[in-house]
C-alpha cells in the first residue's frame, strides 16, 4: 500500500501528515520511481477512494480493484445524491492508504473493575478467539494526523478479528 503502482492516485502530504486530496496525480510507468521514492519519504501518499457523487478513481489494476471492492460492498450503483437536503450530498474525496505515528508508547495498565467491563471480558475468551485476560491490561500512548482512526491503527497491533474488539 504504499509503493504506487501505475493507475494509482497519490497525493502530497503536508507537514502534520495531512493528504491535499483535491491535487491527486495519476501514477505512470515513467514516473512511478520518482513517486515511490517521494511515498518512501513520506511527501507523498497512495490514496484510496471515499465514495461519493464524483470520486475520481484509479486506473489501470489499482482502478478495476477499487471498482470491484466497492462493487463487491454494493457501493457502486448508490445515488450519493441527497435530493430533499442537498447540503448532505456527498461528492466523495480520497485519503491517504496509510498513516504515520508519533510519540508512541505502550505500558502495562491496571485492570479495569469489574462493573466496568464489557460483556465478552465477563464471559473469557471462547474457541477461536485471539485474546486472553492476562495479556489484555495494556496502555497505548500515541498521536496521529487527523483523518487517521486510533481504533485501526489498534487493531493492527491486536491483530484481531473486527467482531472481537
Amino acid at each position: 500500500m504504499t509503493t504506487p503502482e501505475a493507475g494509482d492516485l497519490v497525493g502530497r502530504l503536508d507537514e502534520r501528515g495531512q493528504l491535499s486530496a483535491n491535487n491527486c496525480v495519476l501514477v505512470e510507468e515513467r514516473t512511478a520511481p520518482r513517486i515511490g521514492r517521494n511515498c518512501q519519504l513520506g511527501r507523498l501518499s497512495v490514496t484510496g477512494p471515499l465514495p461519493g457523487r464524483d470520486i475520481r478513481t484509479c486506473e489501470g489494476k489499482p482502478g478495476e480493484l477499487e471498482e470491484s471492492i466497492l462493487a463487491e460492498m454494493g457501493l457502486d450503483e448508490l445515488d450519493w445524491e441527497i435530493h430533499d437536503i442537498p447540503r448532505l450530498t456527498t461528492s466523495g474525496t480520497r485519503r491517504s492508504l496509510t498513516t504515520s505515528f508519533e510519540e508512541f508508547t505502550v505500558e502495562a495498565a491496571p485492570k479495569a473493575s469489574d462493573d466496568s467491563l464489557g460483556e465478552n471480558w465477563n464471559k473469557g475468551p471462547v474457541e477461536g478467539s485471539r485474546w486472553h485476560p492476562d495479556g489484555a491490561c495494556l496502555k497505548f500512548r500515541f498521536t496521529l494526523s487527523s483523518g487517521s482512526y486510533a481504533t485501526i491503527l489498534l487493531r493492527e497491533f491486536m491483530r484481531a478479528p473486527l467482531n472481537q474488539l
